[in-house]
């Protein structure tokens, strides 16, 4: 039931081309914690590899998990095929043909977006590309050549900074913590280089509040969980924790329930949800068993954040589309509803707290009303 039920939580990332700056913060002192011993490290790592992939041992017979597994494998399959179609990777593109857009750096987080899946495909048992070695070498492969020659810390960024500091870190670091035992540690260096020249902390990244500041306090931590960074994954967890707050001013989620995006809109099922749904990543990956666990009092703002702003705004299993501002004019638009369910059921993990059951209740509320009211999806 664990792995099924993180098999649905993380299998299906969406993120936006792009997103607006926010207003600036002021970070704490780090604090100061002693470094974790090695093996700490590798169960965060391990822990990150299950949030992404499922984990290793849920039963690839199950009919729903078999399902999972078929999208997974298709997905990987189209990818595959347009990147031998386009080797040798020419340098003036990308290594994936055809992509709209040329010259617009939101196709380089496309590239990375289309690795991970293929990464992903690898490690989903059951399916046609399990642990096949073909398409693991293709895939490193193309990382290598995407670092020499679009992503590495030499690199003059162009188009969006979201796709630079925001998106294709959130794409690299899955796919490092994925491949890790089969990369070389130059190759794990030379990734996490450009991750940290892209996103050196999360005052810095698009203002440091808001989902992006969330979505940066994350890539930083995964970053520092791949590479044992002590000082960089206690920034991260403090940096994170400052960002679970009620607002007064700016970007966030005010004390009336409403989340506000773009220092004036209603975003609450836009980045308001992109916000949850990092943050439940942030308790997942500092959960209360690791060296550096988000501090109990923050888990408590973002039930509340759940009571006072979600709940209230789902109707009949849905997200009004009042509350999207312009992500109801993105082409990947799609109901949220379902994400915001599973973001909730991750934040609670094995809490047994009384605010826990309570956003448990939610979350079952809004899947059993989704799939009484479209049973079709």
């Amino acid at each position: 039931m664990k792995a099924l039920v993180l098999l649905r939580l993380a299998l299906f990332p969406w993120i936006p081309s792009a997103v607006a700056p926010a207003h600036a913060s002021t970070m704490p002192e780090l604090a100061e914690n002693a470094p974790p011993p090695a093996d700490s490290y590798d169960a965060m790592r391990e822990a990150w590899f299950d949030s992404l992939t499922g984990g290793r041992d849920y039963d690839d017979q199950d009919p729903e998990i078999r399902k999972v597994v078929q999208e997974i494998n298709e997905k990987a399959r189209d990818h595959w095929a347009l990147l031998k179609a386009s080797r040798p990777f020419p340098e003036t593109n990308q290594c994936f043909e055809p992509l709209p857009g040329d010259g617009h750096s939101k196709n380089l987080t496309a590239c990375y977006k289309r690795l991970e899946e293929m990464a992903k495909a690898y490690w989903a048992k059951g399916g046609e590309l399990y642990q096949n070695a073909g398409l693991l070498a293709d895939t490193i492969a193309a990382c290598d050549w995407l670092y020499a020659h679009h992503y590495n810390e030499k690199t003059i960024p162009y188009s969006n900074w979201w796709d630079w500091e925001i998106g294709i870190p959130r794409h690299l670091t899955a796919i490092t913590t994925m491949l890790y035992d089969a990369l070389t540690l130059e190759q794990r260096s030379n990734y996490m280089k450009a991750v940290r020249h892209f996103t050196p902390d999360i005052e810095t990244t698009g203002g440091g509040a808001g989902a992006n500041g969330a979505w940066a306090g994350v890539n930083i931590a995964v970053q520092a969980v791949l590479e044992k960074d002590a000082e960089r994954l206690a920034y991260a967890r403090d940096a994170l924790a400052a960002l679970a707050h009620i607002s007064t001013r700016g970007d966030g989620f005010y004390a009336d329930g409403s989340y506000i995006g773009h220092n004036y809109f209603s975003y609450t099922g836009g980045y308001g949800l992109y916000a949850l749904d990092a943050f439940a990543d942030a308790f997942y990956l500092l959960g209360p068993e690791t060296p550096y666990p988000m501090p109990t009092t923050k888990r408590g703002i973002v039930h509340g954040w759940i009571r006072n702003a979600f709940w209230p705004l789902v109707f009949r299993g849905r997200i009004p589309y009042f509350s999207l501002g312009r992500e109801i004019g993105r082409s990947t638009h799609s109901d949220r509803s379902t994400t915001m369910a599973k973001a909730m059921l991750k934040i609670c993990g094995n809490d047994d707290s009384a605010e826990a059951k309570n956003t448990r209740r939610i979350a079952k509320s809004i899947f059993a009303e989704g799939r009484q009211r479209y049973p079709q999806e």
